[in-house]
């Protein structure tokens, strides 16, 4: 009968020691990709273990689409890294239509340089 409560208690204390192995890792997880309330995050781990981990992974996954690594605020990747410039248009743009020069004013019979 002792070894089956030194078995069931030295199995219970494996089960407080991962939940606060995951409570600290989500904490600090969320704490680095900027979450609301990280410490409400690691209590829920605490409390709901795989459950609650699901929950965190789900939801802070649902908040950063197509991001897969962590980089600091205001990170800037070197210029050979970001993106290029669009590429110039498969077609020539037509040309844009040409416009007209303004017309002179019509002559009038005092300032006609050739009647005088």
């Amino acid at each position: 009968m002792a070894i089956f409560a030194f078995v069931f208690l030295l199995f219970f204390l494996l089960i407080i020691a991962g939940a606060a192995a995951l409570a600290v890792w989500v904490y600090h997880d969320a704490q680095r990709a900027g979450m609301e309330s990280p410490g409400l995050w690691a209590l829920l781990v605490v409390f709901t273990t795989w459950i609650g981990l699901i929950i965190y992974l789900v939801i802070k996954g649902s908040r950063q689409p197509g991001r897969m690594y962590y980089y600091p605020p205001g990170y800037q990747p070197p210029p050979s890294y970001q993106n290029p410039p669009p590429p110039p248009p498969a077609y020539p743009q037509p040309p844009q239509p040409r416009q007209n020069p303004p017309s002179p004013p019509p002559a009038s019979p005092d300032n006609d340089p050739l009647s005088q």
